[in-house]
């Protein structure tokens, strides 16, 4: 019997291995070897893929290839293909007759615009012509390729969808390519103003204030963007002040608050209680004059304040904690302590926190797993496609990634990559919520969310010759930067994860600038301190994630609140 397993073990193992020797072949280019390889394979979860390349070979050397029915996403990447180079044959009729048998659900979302010009120039369809150049003019290959095109049967309204498209893509040396286009008006003299800002072109920017309505709704929000922008203090005091004469109470608090928290941040205290004095009651202002009294008056006066104002307060856990903070009394610790909301602040004060473990009764998906060994992006396109035509029972326990938004939050502690570092996941979650190809607003890329500069240093230092940026789209290299960054900054710290998470997020330099400015007595007062909104939250979410996947891992971990952070 043993023998006789043995043997069935050898002949899957040989099929898998088969596939992915033949894979191997055919990326090296040595294609009439891949041929013949993929013709031996006799394995059923693959064939539609071995079909696949073999079409591919086939139209190398000019050969026919009838594609063979399937369920899988792959197939309509196949009739795309035949579709558009029947299309260049000049074959209009043989590619369309491929194009109606594309499910566009199988189709990846980068891979859209592609789809949407082969369709528009198939059928000559203005309408999504239109749309490739609004909508998709940041992909340079087809949309802004069909922008170039057609831009002068564009409308007013069509050219502004497109310059908000690009900015909305942070392609503002792009939009600003085409503004010339555009007939002038207010909101076009804002747009100017805001494209020079964000290209660091200030004087520029200052240039379309003067221009544009001072009665006008885009002037107080530009006025906003310039105060926002502005590198020193006395700008960013002369714009507030124009904003408060135009009595636009939106936009001045949308302005004054940021300026209030980075003047704190950075203990500019005249600013900070200027700027504080012209704000409407809310949140923010409320937070940040107790944070003042607390760190430059006295706990006492802070607890008073505070005590005084606690329904402007949402989080009650961070309430409660800093009512500790600022008067001693054990009975607020215990508040948070006993707290039914699981977060940071109910961590750092002891309470236990609740978890849910994934037990779900399912089955692996046989062909995603064996093309996931061979090529992590088709595996996650076919799972993409089974989960939008809703087959997701089985997905979970093939690639949790995929459905990960479909789970309740607290069954969202996954761990798709193997057996990592539970601080490794901890940012992962954070990141990008497990998705490889995830770009940020900052153009931070992939799982471990690197931005350029960042990524280009860790190659160097690690001397990794010919490093692309869109090398960490591949899982295995954004998690093997991700590790070996995270450990640079944990032993740059002497181990407190604390400051290695903010640095992660925010830099080294900010964790390092923080602590000698207010030379904080407990993460809880590091936390606050940071410079950027953005790291403040993502240090609580991160370490929040890391207790948890520890504690999933059934790794018991105690904080107590009084041990300095430092």
């Amino acid at each position: 019997m043993r023998l006789i397993l043995a043997i069935l073990v050898f002949i899957f193992s040989a099929k898998a291995e088969s596939f992915k020797d033949c894979y191997k072949l055919f990326k090296e280019e040595r294609f009439l070897k891949a041929k013949k390889c993929f013709l031996s394979v006799n394995d059923k979860d693959l064939k539609p893929y071995i079909n696949h390349y073999l079409m591919l070979i086939n139209q190398i050397y000019n050969e026919d290839f009838k594609i063979k029915d399937s369920a899988y996403a792959i197939k309509s990447y196949d009739y795309l293909k035949l579709s558009a180079d029947s299309f260049y044959r000049k074959e209009f009729q043989k590619s369309k007759n491929y194009f109606q048998k594309i499910d566009i659900k199988a189709l990846d979302k980068d891979d859209i615009p592609f789809y949407l010009y082969l369709k528009a120039n198939l059928y000559n369809d203005f309408s999504i012509k239109k749309q490739l150049a609004t909508e998709y003019i940041y992909d340079r290959n087809y949309g802004y390729k069909t922008f170039l095109e057609i831009y002068k049967n564009l409308s007013q309204k069509d050219l502004e969808k497109a310059v908000k498209t690009l900015i909305s893509y942070r392609m503002y040396e792009r939009a600003l390519g085409i503004m010339p286009l555009l007939k002038t008006n207010d909101k076009v003299l804002y747009y100017y103003l805001y494209l020079y800002v964000k290209t660091e072109d200030f004087e520029k920017a200052k240039s379309f204030l003067e221009k544009i309505n001072k009665k006008s709704k885009y002037y107080p929000v530009a006025l906003y963007i310039l105060g926002y922008y502005s590198k020193s203090w006395e700008e960013r005091k002369r714009y507030f002040d124009k904003l408060v004469e135009t009595k636009n109470k939106k936009y001045i608090n949308k302005l004054g608050i940021p300026l209030t928290k980075k003047a704190f941040h950075y203990k500019k205290l005249n600013y900070f209680n200027y700027f504080l004095s012209k704000l409407d009651k809310s949140e923010d202002k409320v937070w940040y004059t107790f944070l003042y009294k607390y760190f430059f008056d006295s706990k006492k006066k802070a607890y008073s304040y505070l005590l005084k104002n606690t329904n402007w307060i949402k989080d009650k856990n961070k309430l409660y904690y800093w009512l500790y903070l600022a008067s001693g009394n054990k009975h607020y610790i215990m508040r948070v302590k006993n707290s039914k909301i699981d977060d940071f602040y109910k961590i750092i004060a002891g309470g236990n926190v609740s978890v849910r473990r994934n037990i779900r009764i399912c089955k692996g998906i046989p062909y995603i797993e064996k093309i996931k060994e061979v090529d992590y992006n088709l595996a996650y396109i076919e799972s993409k496609y089974l989960l939008k035509k809703g087959k997701i029972k089985n997905l979970y326990c093939t690639m949790p990634e995929v459905v990960v938004r479909k789970l309740p939050k607290k069954e969202r502690f996954i761990k798709p990559f193997g057996n990592l570092k539970d601080l490794i996941y901890a940012v992962m979650k954070q990141e990008s919520l497990f998705y490889y190809k995830a770009i940020s607003y900052s153009n931070a890329v992939g799982l471990m969310q690197f931005i350029p500069p960042t990524a280009y240093w860790v190659a160097k230092k690690r001397d990794i010759k010919n490093f692309d940026i869109t090398d960490l789209f591949n899982p295995d290299i954004s998690i093997d930067f991700g590790r070996w960054y995270l450990k640079y900054l944990l032993d740059k710290f002497n181990g407190n994860i604390y400051y290695a998470i903010a640095s992660y997020n925010g830099g080294a330099t900010n964790v390092s600038r923080t602590l000698r400015r207010f030379k904080p007595k407990n993460i809880a007062e590091f936390v606050e301190t940071h410079p950027f909104d953005e790291t403040r939250d993502y240090l609580k979410k991160v370490y929040t994630n890391y207790v948890i996947y520890r504690k999933l891992n059934g790794v018991s971990y105690v904080y107590r609140s009084n041990r300095r952070s430092r």
